[in-house]
């Protein structure tokens, strides 16, 4: 059914599938059915490619003032030209200036006071007049807009939808110029961006035994809350008052596990320890924290390299098969590629246990609340 769906669809260009993005964001964010949330999802994966992700101009759809460049360029002409006649006007009055005045009074009439646009009320018709005359202007500003991809991020009930919505929000935030993009970024701070994401990985971190598809929409909401809070100062408070610490401990625990990766170890890492009392929290979640940790990281150190010394013995053809271990660190599309297979595999168990170094390393930084025996 899904590989009948991107054949039909590959016809689409960037105007039509930021209509999909638009109508899916609708479907998401008023909770509308999630048989017709994922059937949308399914048509936009495909074609949201690596590149098109990457490219500025996509996301013009999400600004809509960038489409109406024209009526503000209008507006600061009329405001210009009354001030640069009035710079002309106070130079030549300058050797006589009470003949002037004593004539322009009854020269100029009422005719002349009708015909000077110098009136604040009279400009402020003239702009109405002109932005009314045009139907181009939007009805939303960008805040609404990205406010409401926030929503549809939060109240998605579709692992595919949210995935394909925080490539979105992570390509608007970063496929930019580094002022546009700092801009961006301090505009998802002061939308709150950080929580609705928090939100919406909350149920997702909660399952016991996520399926593939949960732990692919967890490690992009993970990876699209790391770039969105990049211009966050209150991440960490945040990560705290949200109730997350404790499903983030539990995670860590089970570093051997498909579900938990790099991508949100790494999230745990930048947007969750680097807060003192934070990691207070995570080292007195559990008495025995410090022996748990230690243990795992042993069991984790041998399945690390196993995963090593299977892909640098598959690339040298000395065996054909991998084990369990080894193939379960990764969740990739692999295409039948065994040999990309092993090497990612091999990649991912050496991230994690980079990861779990690091997070060692911030939580015994205060050592009185993890203490070794």
């Amino acid at each position: 059914m899904s590989s009948a769906q991107p054949s039909a669809a590959t016809d689409l260009d960037a105007t039509d599938l930021s209509s999909l993005f638009t109508y899916l964001i609708e479907l998401c964010s008023t909770k509308s059915d999630s048989n017709e949330q994922q059937s949308i999802a399914q048509v936009i994966r495909p074609l949201f490619t690596k590149s098109l992700e990457s490219s500025p101009s996509f996301y013009r759809f999400l600004n809509p003032l960038a489409s109406t460049p024209k009526i503000n360029k209008k507006n600061g002409t009329t405001k210009r030209t009354p001030a640069a006649s009035n710079k002309k006007l106070k130079k030549k009055p300058s050797k006589s200036p009470q003949r002037k005045r004593k004539d322009s009074i009854p020269d100029g009439g009422s005719a002349a006071a009708s015909s000077r646009p110098s009136s604040a009320k009279e400009r402020q018709s003239e702009s109405e007049s002109v932005s009314l005359e045009n139907p181009v202007i939007p009805h939303m500003s960008q805040d609404e807009v990205i406010l409401k991809l926030l929503k549809a991020i939060e109240f998605s009930q579709d692992e595919v939808a949210t995935i394909v919505l925080c490539s979105l929000l992570r390509g608007y935030a970063v496929a930019c110029k580094d002022p546009v993009g700092q801009r961006r970024l301090r505009r998802l701070v002061r939308l709150d961006a950080a929580n609705y994401c928090l939100r919406a990985m909350r149920p997702l971190m909660s399952e016991k035994n996520p399926s593939p598809l949960q732990i692919l929409a967890c490690d992009a909401l993970s990876l699209g809350l790391i770039h969105v809070s990049a211009k966050d100062r209150k991440i960490t408070l945040k990560v705290r008052l949200s109730g997350m610490i404790p499903l983030f401990n539990r995670r860590i625990m089970e570093a051997e596990r498909l579900w938990t990766s790099s991508t949100l170890l790494r999230l745990v890492c930048r947007c969750c320890l680097r807060s003192v009392r934070n990691a207070q929290v995570m080292g007195n979640a559990d008495k025995n924290f410090a022996e748990r940790f230690v243990a795992v990281l042993e069991a984790y150190n041998g399945i690390e390299f196993q995963a090593y010394s299977e892909a640098k013995a598959f690339a040298a053809g000395e065996i054909e098969s991998m084990s369990y271990e080894t193939t379960s660190q990764t969740l990739l599309p692999f295409e039948g590629d065994a040999e990309f297979e092993v090497n990612a595999a091999a990649n991912e168990a050496a991230l994690k246990m980079a990861r779990l170094i690091e997070i060692l390393y911030l939580v015994s930084k205060n050592r009185k609340f993890f203490l070794f025996n």
